[in-house]
């Protein structure tokens, strides 16, 4: 097997959209260490580089350079947030933990991607079986490459994986949790809301007694941005140009205030009712927190 041979499998593709897309690949790889054997179930994207770098070769606790690669799989680039390979990585590190044990980590109490194997050729065929159990739906599906490295072979023997009837269909799995992730963002965008939206407050007027001091005045928003002191939006504020006769005179205030100060036609129109009534039940419940707290 030459080394161009290996590198060129890691190059980009063009897909059925006729676009050049960069694999991903779990590789398997193993190490001797005295005379027992630990396998490796890893991620890498774009280039063989994940295969040389420290942090794969090195079985926690133990140290030592050097491995040989078992198999590769190669995946195309998902369009949802959690790549095929990804996925494919975390099914077999779940289901192959069942029947091997895996080395504990020895940085933190998760389990490493390490795996305490007595027979290669059982775990081994065990992942090819796994490896069914991972279905992609969808013409990515075409894009999968399996290759197997033997000793006794000088070249890679590539090989077909055909989803079982049972199989993690991961296309669907992704297109839900992206779903759910987007319902999220929704709903967070429509209660506390972000900077986008609240830069739509910028230039708006309004007229309140800012002071408590029984005179009403008229504002406009001059800025609006995050404070990661507060934990919340705040408004720069100015007296409107009609009124004002000091340059420099300006005011703060939270997002939740200046919301209640504009109004409910002003808040429709700029599609904000939704935040207002967010921060307003944010301010009812800190300040019976803080009754309750006296």
């Amino acid at each position: 097997m030459s080394r161009q041979w290996f590198v060129n499998l890691f190059d980009y593709f063009e897909d059925h959209n006729s676009k050049g897309r960069y694999k991903e690949y779990v590789y398997v790889i193993s190490k001797m260490f005295g005379k027992e054997n630990y396998f490796k179930i890893g991620l890498g994207t774009i280039s063989e580089g994940r295969l040389k770098q420290a942090s794969t070769y090195l079985a926690p606790p133990m140290s030592d350079k050097g491995f040989k690669i078992h198999m590769i799989v190669f995946y195309p680039n998902s369009p949802y947030k959690m790549s095929y390979a990804r996925r494919a990585e975390s099914h077999l590190h779940k289901t192959m933990s069942v029947d091997f044990m895996r080395v504990p980590h020895i940085t933190s109490s998760k389990d490493s991607e390490w795996f305490f194997v007595k027979s290669e050729r059982k775990f081994m065929s065990e992942i090819k079986k796994e490896l069914k159990n991972i279905k992609l739906v969808s013409k990515d599906a075409d894009y999968v490459s399996y290759y197997e490295f033997r000793a006794s072979e000088k070249v890679a023997q590539k090989f077909d994986v055909t989803a079982s009837r049972r199989a993690t269909d991961i296309v669907k799995i992704a297109k839900e949790a992206q779903s759910k992730a987007e319902k999220a963002k929704k709903v967070l965008l429509e209660t506390k809301g972000n900077t986008e939206i609240y830069k739509k407050l910028i230039g708006v007027t309004f007229k309140t007694d800012l002071h408590d001091d029984g005179k009403v005045k008229e504002y406009i928003i001059n800025d609006v941005g995050y404070s990661n002191k507060y934990g919340t939006w705040i408004a720069d504020l100015k007296l409107n140009k009609k009124l004002r006769k000091d340059k420099d005179e300006t005011y703060v205030s939270s997002i939740g205030e200046v919301l209640d100060w504009i109004g409910k036609e002003k808040r429709k129109d700029l599609k904000l009712e939704s935040n207002f009534k967010y921060w307003n039940e944010f301010r009812k419940n800190i300040t019976h927190l803080k009754k309750n707290q006296k």
